[in-house]
């Protein structure tokens, strides 16, 4: 099957799989659980129908997943389209693994479930109670969640056959081996450029020639004088806070912690559907209330019971926040004296609710001494940032008055305004390093309408108005500006040709016979010899030669030639003459046993890949895609 798909594949598939392989499709909540029949059709798989709603679901559960960020313009539909084809992808899984006979069995799907750590109770147990309470947060029943559920893993299933059906042979290691672990036997020759640089003669010809063919290289870079002032810090030293404004502010606090308070309780629940039900319920949890508040009944023996019964639940509400706007339930236990543990039964939508208070949190345990102290800390800092306020405020305002002199506004502070030399625009040489800076100086009417600018902050968040002193665009440079730039060009070139010829008449000379040693002899060069090196030794290899690293790279680049050539590579103001002696492929015996078993399961893992890739592919190939653009795409 999966030959039959290789010679299928052709690059449509790349069209869709934007994804890689998603097998999660957004957590438990996929395609199966949102469906409309009124919903616009926005694709077709094989007949099946992918709704509007069904991809906007998916999306939103998409967005949760990956951190709720929201994304805006092309992105968002730049997403959305990835979603429509993963949910694509899914179905043409699924359309196969139901053809295949594919199905994850009730008793994985068993498992899978007491496998979720959401679901199970602090012994690490699955505890039916937070499954059932689980499901009505969702708003599902058992069978609905458990089909969808079904569909994910029939799918991981499927996968997971394709991965097992790889299979990493003794002749698949060693094809690996030979390269991974090659060694070469490596001759690198080192000419100084500096000595093919003697004479050189470029003359104005030649300048003249390279500058016409080369105009566009050649142009200067914008550039900026700025001119800038820096407001001084306001002295706040001698702010302070009166006794009163110090009580009024704690009064405020306690207040404002008394409307955030926050408790946390359990509850012991009895859920009912008919009047009789909520009638036993009730009266079942009267009794155990009276039993937990004159003593006679502990709260865990409370829990077994109802526990035990077949409606009665435990629930941990966690942490609570008071609101105008709650639930009976969470009126009830907020109503309850802080030193209360339990509050008689109340009524919910469909069941009762026993309260068993745990913590109330609003303030109470801070000591009037630490809250004044918090309270004197906090007026100072917000006095202290009113100053400033205040301080860059006026600022501002005398920058508004005076927006053609920055002269002016610097007396108004008694400072002095600095001024730049010409800065790099290209290269944001100086202040312009400064991103805020650069973006206010490149504003139209501060770069070429004589303005300063208004307040800002820098990045390191000094205060500061700038004004541009003089501008120069960018402009091609004269032949007279651009020839020394030209003539250093031309005679680098000049000097690498001479370099490369003498590397030429060497590779003759290989040819003819000569050895490379009396070549190099006659020469007077050092030949520098690398026998067995491997590409992942290589730095340690010449950790003391470091600029012979990138020559060494280069002979691991080449393929070795008969007869033996020298390759050229100029770096670091040296040509090298690099030579491929000898190529030793790798063995597998050269890993350690724990090598190979994490080389073989590495490679199994990457075929599996490949193969799940060419398997999806060739379902695309055979089946009939249609996608329809429709408004929730193109918002």
């Amino acid at each position: 099957m999966m030959q039959y798909i290789r010679e299928r594949a052709t690059s449509k598939f790349a069209k869709f799989l934007f994804l890689g392989i998603i097998i999660s499709f957004f957590g438990f909540g996929g395609s199966g659980f949102f469906s409309s029949i009124n919903d616009s059709t926005v694709a077709k798989v094989n007949g099946e129908k992918i709704s509007t709603g069904v991809l906007s679901n998916a999306y939103t559960n998409y967005l949760q997943n990956s951190g709720g960020v929201l994304p805006e313009g092309n992105d968002a539909k730049i997403v959305k389209k990835q979603v429509l084809n993963s949910l694509i992808q899914e179905i043409v899984m699924t359309q196969a693994a139901k053809k295949m006979g594919v199905v994850a069995s009730d008793d994985e799907i068993r498992a899978a479930i007491k496998s979720l750590t959401f679901l199970q109770n602090a012994d690490g147990q699955f505890d039916p109670n937070l499954y059932q309470i689980y499901l009505q947060q969702q708003g599902l029943t058992s069978a609905q969640w458990e089909d969808n559920l079904r569909q994910q893993l029939t799918l991981q299933l499927l996968v997971s056959a394709i991965g097992n059906s790889v299979i990493i042979t003794e002749s698949n290691l060693e094809d690996f081996a030979k390269v991974d672990r090659e060694k070469r036997n490596i001759a690198i020759l080192a000419l100084p450029l500096e000595q093919f640089a003697q004479d050189i003669n470029v003359t104005d010809k030649m300048i003249t020639e390279y500058y016409e063919q080369n105009q566009s290289k050649y142009v200067t870079e914008p550039r900026v004088k700025l001119a800038y002032v820096t407001l001084p810090e306001v002295d706040t030293d001698n702010v302070s806070v009166t006794n009163e404004e110090i009580a009024e502010r704690v009064h405020a606090m306690k207040a404002k912690q008394q409307s955030n308070e926050t408790r946390s309780a359990d509850q012991l629940i009895i859920q009912f559907s008919t009047e009789a039900e909520k009638e036993a319920a009730i009266a079942t949890l009267n009794k155990v209330y009276d039993e937990l508040t004159n003593g006679s009944l502990t709260f865990e023996d409370a829990k077994t019971q109802v526990t035990a019964l077949s409606d009665g639940l435990f629930y941990e509400t966690g942490v609570v926040k008071r609101s105008e706007n709650m639930q009976s339930v969470d009126q009830a236990l907020f109503e309850m004296a802080k030193d209360e543990q339990f509050a008689k039964p109340v009524l919910s939508e469909n069941a009762v609710h026993l309260i068993h208070l745990l913590t109330v949190n609003d303030g109470s345990d801070i000591s009037d001494d630490s809250m004044m102290a918090d309270a004197k800390t906090a007026l100072l800092k917000e006095k202290k940032e009113a100053l400033n306020a205040e301080n860059i405020q006026r600022f501002q305002e005398v920058a508004e008055k005076n927006s053609e002199s920055l002269d002016l506004i610097a007396q108004e502070f008694n400072i002095e305004p600095i001024k730049t030399d010409w800065l790099n625009m290209t290269s944001k040489t100086g202040e312009l390093a400064d991103s805020n800076t650069f973006q206010v100086a490149t504003q139209e009417l501060v770069l070429t309408g004589g303005k300063n600018s208004e307040a800002y902050h820098t990045d390191n968040q000094e205060v500061r108005i700038v004004r541009v002193e003089a501008y120069e665009e960018s402009r091609p440079l004269t032949l007279e500006e651009a020839k020394d730039e030209i003539q250093e060009t031309l005679a680098a070139m000049e000097t690498l040709k001479k370099g490369d010829q003498v590397i030429t008449d060497m590779n003759e000379q290989l040819k003819a016979g000569k050895p490379l040693e009396d070549i190099a002899e006659a020469q007077n060069i050092k030949i520098n010899r690398f026998d067995g090196v491997e590409i992942r030794t290589i730095v340690t290899t010449v950790q003391d030669q470091p600029e012979l690293i990138e020559p060494l790279v280069k002979g691991f680049e080449v393929q070795k030639s008969t007869p033996a050539t020298l390759n050229a590579i100029a770096a670091n103001g040296m040509l090298f003459a690099v030579m491929v002696k000898d190529v030793i492929p790798g063995s597998l015996s050269e890993y350690t046993e724990e090598e190979q078993t994490q080389l073989k399961e590495r490679l199994k893992s990457d075929m599996a890949q490949a193969e799940t890739i060419l398997f999806i592919q060739g379902l695309y190939e055979q089946s009939k895609i249609e996608t329809y653009q429709v408004p929730f795409l193109a918002e």
